[in-house]
């Protein structure tokens, strides 16, 4: 048994928000220093089968708040009963994600490259 109390994990742990928001819930984590007014580059982590956005997100957010990225990892958009999760709705994905980068393009200052990277789905 370990407990962690003030270890890394927890700490990562905190660092992560998560938003439901306009039908779309998702993991975001914003650089340490975040400055509204400076432009960042956004990273979206599309999670794979029997994941969740914040599974995703955790071991990365460590990462991506020491950088000039802001890294947001939505959950999926359909139900996935059988793994007690949530997956992609392959082809209602397309929109969701466009539906997200618009609210995020409009709460902050992004750069026009946006870096995807995710797990099978």
């Amino acid at each position: 048994l370990c407990l962690f109390t003030n270890s890394l994990f927890s700490q990562i742990r905190l660092d992560n928000s998560y938003i439901y928001e306009d039908g779309i819930t998702y993991s975001i984590a914003l650089p340490i220093d975040f400055d509204k007014n400076q432009k960042y580059y956004l990273a979206l982590g599309l999670h794979g089968l029997g994941g969740d956005g914040g599974k995703l997100a955790l071991p990365f957010s460590y990462y991506t708040k020491y950088m000039n990225m802001i890294l947001v990892c939505p959950d999926g958009n359909l139900p996935d009963r059988e793994r007690n999760s949530v997956k992609w709705g392959y082809e209602k994905s397309d929109k969701y994600i466009l539906k997200l980068i618009k609210q995020l393009k409009s709460k902050f200052n992004l750069e026009e490259e946006i870096f995807f990277f995710g797990f099978s789905q």
